[in-house]
């Protein structure tokens, strides 16, 4: 991660895992992907969605809005994750900092996403949960930010977003309303 000089470095799993495999004397692809896959099995404690996530995707889905995931996350597991969830469907595209090598809130992210769905900041809006990585990144080029605040916590100064919603209809709420 040093060599990249990122700002915001984000490594990937299946290099890290191939690289360790390598130096055993394993070098086998599947091993490779089911190591980062078990690695994410025992480091995860529970996945399930919010009540409110699929019913107002599909109501953005139907409305037209062209969505994009941008997430500082692992493809390896994540993009299964997405999967079995049922959120594939809704996302035309899905940005993952381990792609790059870089993270939020570095703007590049968004830029890929931007081009993918060709369509300008200024015409998006950006719905995160972290002030840091979302809210930073989204304000600064010139993007609208949506945080989604679930658990109330105290907005930060100089982090504030351009609407803070309670959850995804809230959002949702506000979004038609622009």
């Amino acid at each position: 991660m040093a060599s990249r000089h990122e700002k915001h470095p984000e490594v990937n799993l299946v290099d890290v895992f191939e690289n360790i495999l390598k130096r055993e004397g394993l070098n086998n692809s599947f091993l490779k992907k089911s190591c980062c896959k078990l690695f994410r099995i025992l480091s995860r404690e529970r996945l399930e969605l919010f009540p409110d996530c699929i019913p107002v995707l599909k109501e953005m889905d139907r409305n037209g809005y062209p969505l994009a995931l941008v997430s500082n996350a692992q493809k390896i597991f994540t993009s299964n994750e997405i999967r079995m969830l049922g959120l594939g469907q809704f996302f035309r595209y899905k940005v993952f900092s381990s792609q790059y090598g870089f993270g939020k809130p570095d703007q590049r992210l968004f830029l890929i996403a931007w081009g993918l769905l060709d369509v300008s900041p200024q015409n998006s809006i950006y719905i995160g949960d972290n002030l840091y990585n979302d809210v930073t990144s989204a304000k600064k080029i010139g993007m609208t930010s949506v945080i989604l605040n679930r658990t109330p916590k105290k907005i930060v100064l100089g982090f504030e977003p351009d609407y803070n919603a309670s959850d995804l209809w809230d959002a949702r709420e506000w979004i038609k309303k622009r």
